[in-house]
């Protein structure tokens, strides 16, 4: 059996950090085909039984320090806690698109005052076109049928024209 480790390392030069984004394939092997089983049956088709796939695409973009992608992974597989730890690490290094997942989070754990909390702090920080955050609200309300409402969430967020239709 070939063993092949796989490092990607991108210089983010505006940034001025370097964040490696790899995986090595004895771990837990993240291939396009967990990625895409993740984003088809999981976003699209609200499959839990292909959950382990978010996770492990999770694991993988982990590595490579892109905490917002693996806390967004880590939620659609289903580990609120990691995606927890993952977005609380993110936002203390200044992602502030991490206060969307955090609050997304304290809306599943039922707790709406630090979910409005969290959702003022992305709104004053993440300035960017806000399109794609009714498809979270949709994707997880799909996922977390009993915690997740959308509508609560987009009433959470507040300024209704922070949101941009497409």
């Amino acid at each position: 059996m070939i063993k092949i480790t796989i490092f990607i390392i991108f210089t983010a030069i505006s940034m001025g950090q370097t964040i490696s984004l790899g995986f090595n394939q004895e771990d837990e092997f993240c291939t396009n085909r967990e990625y895409g089983k993740c984003n088809f049956f999981v976003i699209k088709k609200g499959d839990l039984s292909k959950q382990y796939s978010c996770i492990v695409v999770a694991n993988s973009v982990l590595k490579g320090n892109s905490y917002r992608r693996a806390s967004w992974y880590y939620l659609l597989g289903g580990d609120v806690d990691k995606a927890f730890e993952v977005a609380i690490i993110g936002l203390d290094k200044g992602d502030y698109f991490l206060a969307e997942t955090l609050a997304e989070i304290y809306i599943i754990r039922g707790d709406m005052e630090s979910a409005k909390k969290y959702f003022e702090i992305f709104k004053k920080n993440a300035k960017v076109d806000m399109r794609w955050i009714g498809d979270h609200f949709d994707t997880l309300g799909r996922l977390y049928t009993d915690k997740f409402s959308p509508n609560i969430a987009k009433e959470l967020l507040g300024n209704r024209s922070f949101l941009i239709d497409s």
